[in-house]
């Protein structure tokens, strides 16, 4: 894909601060089933991500410097807390209501939620290192530069919801780095799974990786909804060679829907393209400002 030479200091009113104040989220306002991920095969790594832009109204990318220091407070040992300082500089991408869903660091490590039916995070325990829901993305972006290394710490860690959503927290972590590796991270039934698919590696919003892998190998196995058929009808355009330019084959063909897709370059010189059908946004991180000890907020469409 040709990245579009947008000068962002003239789009962007930028405004500084450190973080968003959290809200409960009400889950009835967004889709959970509309969006897909993909991670290409070839000589340069970058994916796409698709979400329906309604649950994206007033979104912000957040400019954040290697070298800040972010904290995780523990829900059980109320006292203490998880602590440590950012490693990378890296971009991401946050809701009005404090979620933050997207994110990329300067070595091209990226990460991301999608929507999981059924997720289920596991109970409390002393053992592992608490990281709050509301910072899981920052926890990866900020610490990792490769699938390989995050996924040595995933066993380490127990994620604990603290964003108060009406529906729990229903999402699976997705982990893309330069060299093409991809895991997805789910939490089903109160246990955490983890896959590595080789790539070309493509998940839509909702089914389990499990079940996806099902329909698609299993001949007699039917799809139970929208999100399965989906998933079977990009399959089939990656499997015969016709997928065309990272655009995926149900966006092209469903124009009605509002999607915004999200494609990232994974490479040295990282970069996050935010494209919203008519409108454009191109963030390469090395030529971005990243002002030291604090974080600057930039308002996207």
């Amino acid at each position: 894909m040709r990245w579009l030479p947008i000068n962002i200091s003239i789009i962007f009113m930028i405004l500084s601060g450190i973080v968003f104040g959290q809200m409960r989220i009400d889950c009835d306002g967004l889709e959970m089933e509309a969006g897909s991920d993909f991670i290409s095969k070839g000589k340069y790594a970058s994916s796409v991500r698709t979400w329906h832009s309604d649950s994206l109204s007033d979104a912000s990318i957040v400019l954040c410097p290697a070298g800040l220091h972010r904290s995780s407070q523990d829900d059980i040992k109320k006292r203490y807390s998880f602590d440590w300082t950012v490693k990378y500089n890296n971009i991401y991408l946050k809701t009005k209501e404090g979620l933050i869903i997207e994110g990329l660091n300067e070595h091209g490590f990226s990460a991301s939620l999608m929507f999981l039916n059924n997720s289920q995070l596991a109970g409390k325990e002393k053992e592992h290192i608490p990281i709050a829901a509301s910072l899981v993305i920052n926890f990866f972006i900020d610490h990792f530069k490769c699938v390989d290394t995050a996924l040595l710490a995933v066993w380490d860690v127990r994620i604990y919801d603290d964003l108060g959503m009406t529906c729990g927290w229903p999402f699976r972590i997705v982990l893309h780095d330069s060299a093409g590796s991809t895991a997805y991270i789910e939490h089903i039934d109160g246990h955490k799974r983890v896959y590595t698919p080789g790539s070309p590696a493509l998940i839509v919003d909702g089914p389990d990786y499990a079940r996806l892998i099902t329909i698609k190998y299993l001949q007699d196995s039917i799809p139970g909804n929208k999100a399965e058929m989906r998933y079977l009808q990009i399959q089939k355009e990656i499997d015969s060679d016709s997928f065309d330019g990272m655009i995926f084959y149900y966006i092209k063909n469903h124009p009605e829907i509002p999607f915004l897709e999200i494609t990232r370059g994974h490479s040295r010189n990282a970069q996050l393209l935010i494209l919203k059908r008519t409108d454009a946004i191109c963030f390469e991180i090395q030529k971005l400002e990243f002002k030291t000890g604090v974080e600057t907020i930039l308002k996207v469409f």
